[in-house]
């Protein structure tokens, strides 16, 4: 990634998913000046409205994230999941489901790929945030796996979406 503000961080990506032949990348972002041994997990889900964003995209970065990051030096994933209409909920559901199954699965293996034996993702201290969209997703997923999600952070986070302003068609007007 090219924007400065993540130039604290080491950024490689793999793929966690992958549906009709088209791969779901997440990035790991480890602080450069990280140490050995277990290190906390905090997982950022970009927000959008479920109908765009990039987990890398820099303005939706939130500086106390990153700076979590590095006095915790903590690991950090940040990951895309399929948008909306493309995808219906349901299916940007699963696709949360299956990051956390990877990261619980498939991290530590990932990053001895990488070369980073000497890290150990520390699976009881997973923290999970989100601005929006993200914040509505990060909810979710404290719900779906609280075995594994210790903490959520959900910054104006969607969360009646049954409510008729997001369930029904038509022209929104704010009062």
């Amino acid at each position: 990634m090219d924007s400065e503000i993540y130039s604290p961080f080491t950024i490689t990506t793999t793929p966690y998913k992958v549906v009709n032949s088209q791969e779901i990348p997440l990035y790991v972002l480890l602080p450069k000046s990280l140490p050995r041994g277990p290190r906390p997990i905090l997982v950022h889900i970009h927000g959008g409205f479920l109908f765009a964003g990039n987990a890398l995209y820099p303005d939706w970065s939130t500086s106390w994230s990153r700076s979590y990051n590095l006095v915790h030096s903590a690991i950090r994933i940040s990951a895309n999941y399929r948008l909306a209409p493309d995808a219906n909920g349901l299916e940007i559901l699963s696709d949360i489901k299956d990051l956390l199954t990877w990261i619980e699965n498939d991290l530590a293996g990932y990053l001895e790929s990488i070369g980073r034996s000497d890290v150990v993702p520390d699976l009881g201290r997973v923290m999970v945030h989100g601005e929006s969209a993200g914040g509505y997703l990060a909810i979710q997923s404290g719900l779906m796996r609280p075995d594994l999600v210790r903490a959520v952070v959900a910054a104006y986070p969607m969360t009646y979406i049954d409510s008729p302003w997001y369930a029904e068609a038509g022209e929104k007007h704010r009062s």
